[in-house]
């Protein structure tokens, strides 16, 4: 059904666009790339265009495809599609990429052999693999002898990275017969001096990342083996069976290509080359498809899962003839900010600049962009706490308000300080809960209840307040250990206990019980019930929920989620082996992420820079801003020199900063109204630093000192 003409809401936003909008809604035929910078209405015209789609041809709901990257953005579209044509909106598919392959996997079944039937592989699960493939003695750059399992994180991470820039085994494979073959090309001894006759560092370098390459492809393809055989899949696999079932499938994709007459992908500068690929496959039936993306380089900040310039670029590169059309007008900030926050990102690089351009305001603010240097980072963020009350004194909706951070631990700071100043706060950073004060208390109750015996930790366990054993009789026990009588058989002796002097002996034997039943449990219930049991009936729980019912919700609910869903994917897994999988989160260093809970919605948002993309608030409060947080950081070292990219620079820490400088631009205009800058001296553990390079580019021209 189309969209009627007459629809007001649509009329009056088709109304209200401006020239470069109205263009990019209108122009509904052909390949067309829109650069959209922050706040220039990039999700107002690509629900625009769709509902213009419906409206100008004869094209169904069900052939318009809208492509984006989290469930957010899913929702947000629709909701705007929804204000545009009604209820039609939710016939529209709008997916993430992910959720696409997922739907073509509910629709062609037979086509996905390594998926249909399996399930997805946990961290652990992949760890576990390539330990094994690791066993192996044809290993010798990825298994040092001093530890063997080194190099699993970063092989895991470059497997990672194949898949997402669409680089199967074979094709690694001729990528490293073209790094062997440049190796060659590399003069290899030194032909004069005191060097004469020994090898060049540049050779021993190349030497050095060909053999790392080879030993990687290896142990891709017996990843990739392993997998198969047990039934598993990466998330990645999802995106590229996808690809691999329209390629092998004529019928399949002819099938998808007649359904999607029109495809649109929004945040294209986070796009990775398997998507691409995907895309491109789809609209391959046309000579001119019907496909618009929209993105802004400047916004690039997810390099770390497969965003990189090359892949923005790579729709001109297919698409010779596609229109561009640049959104420059900014309905959200002042000029002051948009000119601060183009002048911390403007560049000379002439593949780079013409992406980057300046935006204008649509409207002024009158806005406040000030920076001020503190002694120490506690009175910094005590002024920034006193500003944002103040703020809020004189009518600012705390929702309007937002810190805005480098990392997880300054958002967990920043939501404290404001916690304990009584301002409501909504965190929107992931919690890595194993952390957590609370994760570790209650790991160490659960490691009690699997080694009861261990003394060690059942004299840690009785301190937990939560027990409610007494200090002095606590002492008096453990004063009373002997090599003839240990912990736990001074506990169970509720007579000696007595004669000890211990007060209230129930508070052992308690502790006690909860053992016991543990034990008994283990015979018929799963090891979550087992938890369930020992966090209520030991007290641990209702302590918790009394003394942070926030954190505590979190934390548990997170820790009984884990808990089950290891006992899933396992078939059964003991008490013991659980915390056997905790441990081995714990020593590959794998976060166990959290959601924090948001009991407010008239709350001050405080979120690291990358969770800020797509909001915006009248104040911004941008603290911690020193060169050693953002844009001194050290260049990741690369295990691997991985064959994905062609026009990235290769100077490591240049890219480094350039990456840095994109997640800054991101966090200043969010800013509508006042930006709110600040920076220490010294920090808590005594350390001296100077401002960020990107501030010290910006004062006195564009922010002012205070």
């Amino acid at each position: 059904m189309k969209v009627a003409k007459s629809n007001p809401v649509f009329e009056e936003a088709l109304k209200a666009l401006n020239q470069a909008q109205r263009q990019a809604v209108d122009t509904i035929d052909g390949p067309v790339m829109v650069i959209a910078g922050p706040g220039t209405g990039k999700t107002q015209i690509l629900t625009l265009r769709i509902a213009n789609i419906l409206l100008q041809t004869d094209t169904k709901q069900e052939q318009v495809l809208a492509l984006t990257f989290t469930d957010s953005g899913v929702r947000a579209m629709r909701e705007r599609l929804a204000r545009f044509i009604g209820q039609d909106a939710y016939h529209v598919p709008i997916h993430t990429f992910h959720s696409f392959a997922g739907d073509l996997i509910k629709r062609y079944p037979d086509a996905y052999e390594n998926i249909v039937g399996g399930r997805p592989a946990s961290e652990l699960e992949k760890i576990s693999i390539i330990e094994r493939v690791l066993e192996s003695t044809v290993y010798k750059r990825l298994r040092p002898h001093g530890d063997p399992q080194y190099y699993v994180k970063p092989i895991l991470q470059a497997i990672a990275t194949l898949k997402k820039e669409y680089v199967s085994p074979d094709a690694f494979a001729r990528a490293i017969d073209v790094q062997t073959a440049a190796l060659d090309e590399i003069p290899q001894f030194h032909e004069k001096g005191a060097h004469k006759g020994k090898l060049r560092g540049p050779y021993v370098e190349a030497e050095k990342s060909l053999q790392k390459n080879q030993e990687l492809l290896l142990i891709y393809r017996e990843y990739t083996a392993a997998l198969k055989s047990e039934r598993l899949y990466d998330f990645e696999d999802m995106i590229l069976d996808t690809i691999a079932a329209l390629e092998n499938s004529s019928d399949m994709l002819l099938d998808v290509q007649e359904q999607y007459q029109y495809i649109l992908a929004d945040e294209h500068q986070d796009v990775n080359q398997s998507q691409n690929r995907l895309i491109e496959l789809i609209a391959s039936y046309h000579e001119r498809p019907n496909v618009f993306v929209v993105g802004d380089e400047k916004q690039a900040i997810y390099r770390f899962q497969g965003a990189s310039l090359d892949n923005f670029l790579y729709f001109g590169d297919v698409y010779k003839d596609a229109l561009t059309i640049a959104l420059t007008e900014n309905y959200r900030s002042d000029q002051a900010i948009l000119d601060a926050a183009h002048a911390s990102i403007k560049t000379e690089d002439p593949t780079l600049a013409p992406l980057r351009v300046p935006l204008t305001a649509a409207k002024s603010f009158k806005a406040s962009l000030t920076v001020q240097q503190f002694a120490h980072t506690a009175v910094e963020e005590g002024f920034v706490v006193a500003q944002i009350e103040s703020e809020i004194a004189a009518g600012v909706p705390a929702e309007e308000i937002a810190v805005i951070v480098r990392t997880n631990r300054e958002v967990e700071l920043f939501t404290k300080l404001l916690r304990k100043a009584n301002v409501p706060v909504a965190p929107s950073a992931d919690t890595d809960i194993l952390d957590h004060v609370i994760t570790k208390q209650a790991l160490v109750l659960l490691r009690a209840v699997v080694e009861p015996e261990n003394e060690r930790l059942l004299a840690e366990l009785l301190h937990a307040p939560y027990l409610k054993v007494s200090t002095t009789d606590l002492v008096r026990v453990l004063s009373a250990r002997s090599y003839t009588r240990s912990l736990r058989v001074l506990m169970e002796d509720e007579a000696g206990l007595k004669e000890l002097g211990v007060t209230d002996t129930s508070a052992f034997k308690q502790v006690l019980t909860v053992f016991a039943t543990a034990k008994d449990l283990a015979v018929t219930k799963s090891a979550a019930e087992i938890v369930e049991y020992v966090f209520k009936e030991s007290g641990f729980l209702d302590f918790v929920m009394a003394e942070e019912p926030l954190s505590g919700a979190t934390v548990v609910r997170r820790l009984y989620d884990e808990v089950e869903g290891m006992c899933q994917q396992k078939g059964g897994l003991t008490l013991r082996e659980v915390l056997e999988q905790f441990a081995l989160l714990q020593s590959y260093g794998l976060p166990l992420t959290a959601p924090a809970i948001t009991v407010s919605q008239s709350a001050v948002g405080v979120m690291t820079a990358h969770k800020a993309k797509g909001l915006e608030f009248e104040v911004v409060c941008r603290p911690h801003l020193t060169d050693n947080v953002w844009g001194g950081s050290r260049a990741r070292s690369s295990t691997f020199d991985l064959p994905v990219t062609k026009h990235e620079v290769t100077d490591a820490k240049a890219l480094l900063e350039d990456d840095e400088r994109r997640l800054f631009y991101v966090s200043l205009t969010r800013a509508k109204r006042r930006l709110l800058c600040s920076h220490s001296v010294m920090n808590i553990e005594g350390r001296e630093f100077a401002p960020s390079r990107f501030l010290t580019d910006l004062l006195g021209v564009h922010i002012t000192e205070v």
